[in-house]
C-alpha cells in the first residue's frame, strides 16, 4: 500500500498560473511543468527543499534579489523556507522536486550516524539538525545530477500515466543530494581563504571554469579566455581551481576531450578521422598523442577492448 502522502505527488502544469495554484506548504512533491506561453509576470511562493531541474531551454529564479538563471542540463539547489520569484520563459521545459525537511533531517541524521549507534539508540529526528544546502547551479555530471538525468523519463511516465512515484524515490534523491553536497562542502573547505562566504564565491567560480570548459572542448584551450569569462586573473584561476579540484583547467580540459573521444569510440560509428574532426583535434595524431597520455594505451588499443 502506498503512502497516502505520496499518492497525488507528481503534478503537471503548462498553462498560465498565479501564486494560487501552489500550496502554502509542499509535501514531498513533484512539478513538471512545460511552458508554452510568453510572460512577464512573476510568480512568488514559500518553498520548502527544492531541485530545480531543466529539462529543455532555462528557467528563471530569483532568491533575495539574486538571479539564477539554469538551463538545460542544469539544476538549482533551493533551502527549506525561502521566498521564490519565478518568471515562466516559453519554450522552457523542467521538474520542480519538493522534500519535506523531516525527510531531508532524517536521510541526513540517518547518513551521519553510525550503524551501532543506529542500532542500539534508534533514529529520534532532531529538526535542529537539518543542513543547510549551497544555493547554485549545477550541472548533471555529479552524483544527484547524473540521478535526476536517469530519473526524468520516470517522472515524465508518472505524469503521463497519473500514477504516483514510489516513496523510496523520494529518499533516494535526499541522498544523493545530501552526498553531493557533501561532496561541494570538502571541495569550498579546499580553497585557502578565511571567511565562508569568500570560498562559496570563489567556488562558483571555478564551477563557471568548468562549465566553460565544457562548453568549449571541441576548440583549442585559451586560459585567456576562460580567465575572462570567470572573471579572474589567469594565475588565480589556475591557483583556486587546483586547490578545489585537484588539477589545472588545462589537466581538466583534457580529461574532458579524451572522455568525449571515449564516447565516439564506443558508439562505433566513426572511424578516428571523423572522431578527430568531431572532437576538435588537428589530425589523429594529435589525438592519439594525447588520448596516450591522459589514459596510457592508443585510442586503437582502446577500440579493440571496446569490441
Amino acid at each position: 500500500m502506498i503512502d497516502s502522502l505520496f499518492q497525488k505527488n507528481v503534478k503537471r502544469f503548462d498553462k498560465k498560473v498565479n501564486r494560487s495554484f501552489f500550496p502554502e506548504s509542499f509535501l514531498n512533491e513533484i512539478y513538471y511543468s512545460t511552458v508554452a506561453y510568453e510572460s512577464n509576470e512573476s510568480i512568488s511562493y514559500t518553498s520548502n527543499f527544492s531541485i530545480k531541474y531543466v529539462l529543455d531551454g532555462k528557467e528563471l529564479y530569483f532568491l533575495d534579489g539574486k538571479r539564477y538563471a539554469p538551463k538545460a542540463g542544469q539544476y538549482l539547489i533551493i533551502n527549506d523556507g525561502r521566498e521564490i520569484e519565478t518568471k515562466p520563459i516559453k519554450g522552457s521545459e523542467g521538474i520542480s522536486i519538493f522534500l519535506e525537511k523531516k525527510l531531508i533531517t532524517e536521510v541526513y541524521q540517518t547518513l551521519n550516524s553510525g550503524a551501532e549507534e543506529l542500532l542500539d539508540k534508534g533514529l529520534v529526528v532532531n529538526s535542529m539538525a537539518c543542513p543547510e544546502f549551497f544555493e547554485n547551479n549545477f550541472y548533471h555530471r555529479d552524483t544527484l545530477g547524473l540521478l535526476l538525468q536517469k530519473l526524468s523519463g520516470t517522472i515524465k511516465t508518472s505524469v503521463e500515466e497519473g500514477q504516483p512515484l514510489r516513496k523510496e524515490v523520494y529518499y533516494l534523491i535526499a541522498e544523493k543530494l545530501i552526498q553531493s553536497q557533501k561532496n561541494i562542502d570538502t571541495d569550498i573547505n579546499q580553497i585557502m581563504r578565511v571567511k565562508r562566504s569568500t570560498r562559496e564565491e570563489l567556488y562558483k567560480k571555478a564551477l563557471l571554469a568548468k562549465e566553460y570548459i565544457h562548453s568549449n572542448l571541441r576548440s583549442d584551450f585559451n586560459l585567456d579566455l576562460l580567465s575572462n569569462n570567470v572573471g579572474l586573473s589567469k594565475y588565480h584561476l589556475i591557483r583556486i581551481f587546483k586547490s578545489t579540484f585537484f588539477q589545472s583547467p588545462y589537466q581538466y580540459y583534457l580529461i574532458c576531450k579524451v572522455n568525449l573521444v571515449k564516447h565516439y569510440i564506443e558508439k562505433k560509428q566513426h572511424s578516428l578521422v571523423e572522431i578527430a574532426d568531431l572532437c576538435g583535434f588537428n589530425d589523429v595524431f594529435v589525438l592519439s598523442k594525447t588520448f596516450k597520455k591522459i589514459e596510457g594505451i592508443t585510442p586503437s588499443t582502446f577500440r579493440h577492448h571496446t569490441k
